[in-house]
């Protein structure tokens, strides 16, 4: 693990960030991110990037500013003064990121405002949509997986064996596109309207996939997504993509 010394030496690729006088914070318990306060009082957090990223650094920077011209609130990357998306050798890397304002929900409060989740994450996934170029990631090759030996309880192997070749038909044509991977309920982190999907104060974890993770029915999604004023069901993005949904509901 890094000393002290160690980081307030990285910290040092981004003086014209951050001045002379920088405030390093005591470690996150159980992750590599440390929070730091610059000469002018902005806050960031210098995060160590691990062995296992979810994609190339490269293309996570490029999602992220796609997401922020998109009007997402996202903690972009800010250049080392040496014009790198990174401070550090290759092997103990670490970026740094503005800490955005976030806001403690408890499980209850969660449950209340499982709609406007919803709402917020379906508009990251239109942004992540209309994202232009490869993310060199994996993507969740469900389709594939179906045709593969399931290991499946004797009650389910019986349905699903009959049901098997409508399935795969039904997921052959559909397009792959980013999602945001990471939607767990610490990671619902703002009440900003149109951000209460944020994975901050990290960055967002975005991989591409065929699957269309959700926590209620399209016939929900249809009646949510007009309350949200850059969204439309009736748009020809979206009428493709719930008709897609629901030729699918059933896998």
């Amino acid at each position: 693990m890094p000393t002290t010394n160690t980081l307030l030496t990285v910290l040092e690729d981004w003086k014209t960030v951050l001045g002379e006088k920088v405030e390093l914070g005591d470690q996150y318990a159980g992750q590599d991110l440390w929070p730091v306060t610059a000469e002018d009082g902005a806050r960031y957090f210098l995060k160590r990037l691990g062995p296992w990223r979810n994609l190339p650094l490269a293309d996570e920077a490029r999602i992220l500013r796609h997401l922020a011209r998109q009007g997402v609130r996202v903690a972009e990357f800010l250049p080392t003064d040496r014009v790198t998306l990174y401070a550090g050798e290759v092997e103990e890397s670490f970026i740094l990121i503005p800490r955005l304002a976030s806001d403690h929900f408890n499980a209850a409060e969660l449950v209340s405002l499982e709609e406007k989740i919803g709402g917020a994450l379906a508009e990251l996934h239109l942004a992540l949509a209309r994202y232009p170029w490869p993310a060199n990631s994996y993507a969740e090759q469900l389709r594939e997986s179906l045709e593969e030996e399931l290991m499946l309880p004797p009650d389910i192997a019986e349905g699903f064996a009959r049901r098997r070749g409508s399935m795969i038909a039904a997921l052959a044509d559909l397009p792959t596109q980013l999602i945001h991977g990471d939607l767990t309920p610490e990671n619902v982190r703002s009440r900003q309207e149109h951000c209460l999907a944020a994975s901050c104060p990290t960055t967002t974890r975005c991989w591409p996939t065929r699957s269309r993770r959700r926590a209620g029915t399209w016939r929900t999604l249809r009646r949510l997504l007009p309350r949200f004023g850059r969204v439309s069901s009736d748009s020809p993005h979206m009428t493709d993509y719930i008709r897609r949904s629901e030729a699918t509901r059933h896998v």
